[in-house]
């Protein structure tokens, strides 16, 4: 596709700071997802999630040494990223990817659901289009993969909130009588498919047709990390700058993975300190090799 002149994936800003860092962490660490999973959740949340790993795991397998800045598979994260970054658009922040790709200027765009509603009604349109997964990576691509099947990022997105003021405005009954109304099978799906971007997560809604490839994506299994949403709007801006940084060729792997070894630890401390996390009995040990370096810092 390249070589054809095409871009062959557009990927829209932060996207690989979140869906696709988690998603290659997921298939990275899947073969040992069950020794660093050390708290399950419980029997109804680990039937959906199934080996997630929680913020207060992340912080203590952080501080264990199991990831930056010498953990081989946690590397092969981000050497893999940086292998496919010649595949999206050349400017990560500002493209217009809509434009690039209704035009036909991209044979791909890395999106949402939210999405076929433009294409659907987009007159400029004149082309086939369907709806894909990525697909799994294998050993023969990377040695730390083993061809899981790709985990799910997203969900079904119609939620509903009763505020706090309806409870003090005394409003209560009213506000609950209308949810019920409005989450009848029959009317939320008016509602949710008239708006054409999301599924209905209202069992026994039926959803619009275009929609139906993502309602078979969102069976797959939950990804084992989010990691954009588990820490702080501090530590996001700090690892998103040191991301378009490094896969935009102004630092090495060695100096991103040694840049994210140091604030990952900071995040960590801070978190442990402001949650009171408790340190693990339990705590796997790394399978790799540290550095005396590292070694170090994960003792203070």
């Amino acid at each position: 596709l390249k070589q054809a002149g095409y871009i062959p994936m557009l990927i829209p800003p932060n996207m690989y700071q979140d869906w696709a860092q988690d998603l290659l962490f997921d298939q990275c660490f899947y073969e040992v997802l069950n020794r660093i999973d050390y708290k399950k959740a419980s029997p109804i949340e680990e039937e959906y999630y199934q080996g997630y790993l929680t913020a207060e795991e992340l912080c203590w397998l952080i501080k264990k040494g199991w990831f930056a800045p010498n953990n081989p598979r946690y590397r092969e994260v981000w050497r893999i990223m940086k292998e496919w970054r010649q595949y999206w658009q050349l400017d990560l922040s500002h493209s217009d990817l809509n434009r690039l790709f209704i035009t036909q200027k991209a044979a791909m765009f890395w999106n949402g659901s939210w999405f076929v509603r433009r294409l659907q009604l987009d007159p400029l349109i004149d082309f086939r289009w369907g709806v894909s997964y990525l697909p799994p990576i294998t050993k023969k691509y990377s040695r730390y993969c083993c061809g899981v099947e790709e985990s799910v990022i997203g969900g079904a997105a119609n939620q509903f909130h009763i505020t706090r003021r309806a409870v003090d405005d005394d409003e209560l009954d009213i506000a609950i009588d209308f949810l019920m109304f409005l989450t009848e099978p029959r009317n939320a799906a008016r509602i949710v498919n008239e708006a054409g971007m999301f599924i209905p997560n209202i069992r026994g809604a039926p959803m619009a047709e275009n929609l139906k490839p993502f309602a078979e994506i969102i069976k797959r299994r939950y990804c084992s990390a989010k990691w954009m949403y588990t820490f702080s709007h501090r530590f996001n801006d700090h690892h998103q700058r040191m991301i378009d940084l490094y896969l935009n060729g102004g630092i090495s792997l060695e100096d991103f993975m040694q840049e994210m070894g140091r604030y990952f630890h900071n995040v960590a401390d801070e978190m442990i300190r402001q949650h009171k996390f408790k340190e693990p009995k339990n705590l796997p040990e790394p399978c790799f090799r540290l550095s005396e370096g590292h070694k170090k810092d994960v003792e203070r």
